[in-house]
């Protein structure tokens, strides 16, 4: 039968290794910067503090603009039955469902793009989602047809399923652990706020019920500037940073942003990495 001090023992070795236990406070008492930037300028923590806010914004501003434009079929609802009839149908999709078909693949596109910017890396997702979303609002603003208009709207949600996924992997990337929750936060209010007032603002612009083409043709150029400026202004975030030792402890980095702390270097996987 076991004893309770070996117990307790056991219960706390599971403690250390359990997913999630990082250990944001030094011996000393001071707050620790973790993961720990590495010397290499291709670690996005290494970069200052104007390069790193910069990509966040180009990202909201993507993230939030794109979402606004997904949100257009709700805005035209009466426009596209008065044009189209509301008998028309492309395959299983109806014109009632105009609304669902861009958060469907938007769904879709959350599943697609993750582990693609685990496997290729964060900017090539970007830059792919950021050329397909003024090429999808440009087709819907060409569109003659109901299948050609649902077309362009599911490729929309598609590429917008990008700000939920690989977006967020970036904003970790680029932030301390301690960082995160704040960074995340402003991000999603940011983008909700400016989302919801281009909604607003959009009805005012342009006459919905008869010209809904053109806010669409419009709408494509910001779009555009983005891709240039995902384009120019946002290099790879991913970065798999060595083993360093701190406070006694040896950190591991993972793939996954995971972090394990190892007592001896003979522990870790590896071994001791070479200067």
């Amino acid at each position: 039968m076991p004893s309770r001090s070996s117990s307790r023992t056991s219960a706390a070795e599971q403690e250390d290794n359990s997913p999630g236990s990082v250990y944001l406070v030094s011996g000393d008492g001071h707050l620790l910067s973790l993961p720990i930037p590495s010397s290499s300028p291709k670690d996005p923590l290494g970069w200052s503090l104007l390069k790193r806010c910069r990509i966040i914004c180009i990202i909201t501003a993507m993230g939030a603009i794109g979402v606004a434009i997904q949100q257009f079929p709700g805005l035209i609802f009466k426009a596209l039955i008065h044009e189209m009839g509301e008998a028309v149908a492309f395959g299983p999709f109806t014109i009632s469902h105009i609304a669902a078909v861009p958060t469907l693949f938007m769904g879709i596109g959350c599943v697609i793009w993750t582990p693609m910017s685990l496997w290729l890396g964060r900017r090539p997702v970007l830059i792919l989602c950021a050329a397909l979303m003024p090429l999808a609002t440009l087709l819907s603003g060409v569109s003659t047809s109901f299948g050609v208009y649902i077309l362009a709207i599911a490729l929309q949600g598609l590429a917008n399923g990008v700000v939920f996924s690989t977006a967020m992997l970036v904003i970790i990337d680029l932030t301390f652990i301690h960082q995160r929750s704040n960074a995340i936060a402003a991000n999603w209010g940011l983008a909700t706020f400016v989302t919801q007032l281009l909604i607003c603002i959009v009805p005012l612009t342009n006459d919905l019920s008869t010209q809904w083409r053109p806010m669409y043709r419009v709408w494509a150029i910001p779009e555009a500037v983005l891709f240039v400026l995902v384009w120019l202004f946002v290099p790879e975030t991913y970065f798999l940073r060595p083993p360093v030792a701190l406070d006694g402890r040896i950190l591991v980095q993972g793939g996954s942003e995971k972090i394990r702390m190892y007592d001896d270097w003979d522990e870790v996987p590896g071994g001791r990495p070479t200067p």
